[in-house]
């Protein structure tokens, strides 16, 4: 899962419970991708679950989904599962050329932060807000890039093939765009500045807007453990294609 989007916890629990009726006609790997989109992570990386049809919570705790009567307040979900949001039209394209030197870091901060809120109040998906902050970039007349990181604000510069922490932007003097009319040398450190970035590997941005969830101590994966009832909560034995106790069936 690499696209996710922020829900309130009103928001989810009206998504699950309008998501039973589909839950009940669903079965086996179908059901359980399902329910896989309806996992979640909190603030402090606690992972939780919004039941199908009637919108409790579990969380997972000891390697175990477990019911319980608190939960979230904001939380990290998959991408889509509420209806697109019109945002409506984007801005004007700014005119041609780059804004002064003097402007310049100042523009680059603000827009990143803008992304981030967006993400945070949940009116854009992660990748959304990443691609809004990727198209915002400051070169200087060696070619190094300064990008400003997503989640922290910090600047960083990208050189010998990594992104380091710059300590701030670039010096007014020293930021240069192709549009500036510079010398031919000057140019061309700005081209292969983008080449070594694009090639590297390191990523076009230094940071990402939201942890991945691919991690050591992400819950199966995210998955919902298959001999769990998320009916009745009952932990049945492993093999089972039923609940033992209420006869709902369980994931296969």
């Amino acid at each position: 899962m690499t696209t996710l989007a922020r829900y309130i916890t009103a928001e989810v629990e009206e998504i699950a419970i309008s998501l039973g009726p589909v839950a009940e006609g669903l079965a086996g790997v179908e059901h359980a991708a399902l329910l896989r989109r309806l996992i979640f992570r909190d603030a402090e990386g606690h992972f939780w679950h919004a039941e199908p049809g009637t919108g409790r919570w579990l969380r997972h705790e000891d390697g175990a989904w477990h019911p319980v009567t608190d939960r979230p307040a904001l939380c990290e979900g998959a991408a889509g599962l509420r209806p697109a949001t019109n945002l409506g039209p984007l801005p004007e394209p700014a005119p041609a050329g780059s804004p002064p030197a003097q402007e310049a870091a100042a523009l680059l901060k603000m827009m990143t932060l803008l992304a981030r809120i967006a993400y945070e109040q949940g009116d854009i998906d992660s990748e959304s807000a990443e691609a809004l902050a990727n198209r915002f970039l400051l070169q200087d007349r060696a070619g190094r890039i300064f990008r400003v990181g997503i989640r922290s604000g910090r600047w960083y510069v990208f050189a010998d093939g990594s992104w380091h922490d710059a300590g701030g932007p670039p010096l007014a003097k020293d930021i240069a765009s192709l549009d500036q009319g510079l010398p031919a040398e000057v140019q061309e450190q700005l081209r292969a500045g983008f080449v070594d970035l694009l090639i590297s590997g390191a990523g076009l941005a230094p940071e990402t807007v939201a942890d991945s969830w691919i991690t050591a101590d992400s819950p199966l994966s995210l998955a919902v453990p298959a001999s769990d009832c998320l009916a009745c909560h009952f932990c049945n034995p492993s093999g089972s294609h039923f609940c033992n106790r209420c006869g709902k069936r369980l994931l296969e």
